[in-house]
């Protein structure tokens, strides 16, 4: 429970109303309220049981979302150690990896989470992402394609790929349905 709760207030900033208005004021006001709460959650969790895959994953995702890139590496591999299947500690994992420009490792780690969940919508939104950067055009385009069609930013994302190719009315037509 104290890993959950940990969990629920690292990510409270990326599903605060703020994140769409990119008020970024109101955005660190979140932050410094409930980054504090999610370490101290996940720290107790591993006070109660220090071999914890999801404390640790949660103690991650906090470091990660405060810039300390190095420390969530080292927590993110311990909870995979610990649960080498756990689909939102690739999820995250791999996104860091990513955006620290390791898009190789990034895309091995999404191809574990795709084995393991194949239909969840914004794994694959984001696997497709990660192919498209790795030069997998078409299997970016594919599978999201195969996306539904009403989750968030898959038209944009798919946008993004058709322009990047030349191709600006397929690109234009889907901006258009959002």
């Amino acid at each position: 429970a104290w890993a959950q709760l940990a969990q629920a207030y690292s990510l409270t900033v990326t599903y605060h109303p703020a994140m769409r208005s990119a008020s970024l004021n109101e955005l660190r006001s979140v932050a410094q309220a409930s980054l504090p709460k999610a370490e101290a959650a996940a720290r107790r969790a591993l006070q109660l049981d220090p071999n914890l895959a999801d404390a640790y994953f949660a103690l991650a995702l906090s470091q990660d979302s405060r810039g300390q890139i190095l420390v969530a590496e080292e927590l993110y591999s311990k909870a995979l150690v610990l649960d080498p299947g756990n689909s939102d500690t690739l999820h995250h994992y791999s996104l860091m990896l990513g955006a620290m420009g390791r898009s190789k490792e990034a895309l091995v780690m999404r191809q574990r989470l795709q084995a393991l969940e194949p239909f969840v919508p914004v794994f694959n939104r984001n696997t497709a992402l990660l192919l498209w950067v790795n030069g997998q055009t078409e299997a970016a385009t594919a599978m999201l394609e195969n996306v539904p069609r009403d989750a968030p930013d898959r038209a944009v994302f798919l946008a993004r790929i058709h322009a990047a190719a030349g191709r600006y009315g397929e690109a234009a037509d889907l901006l258009l349905e959002i």
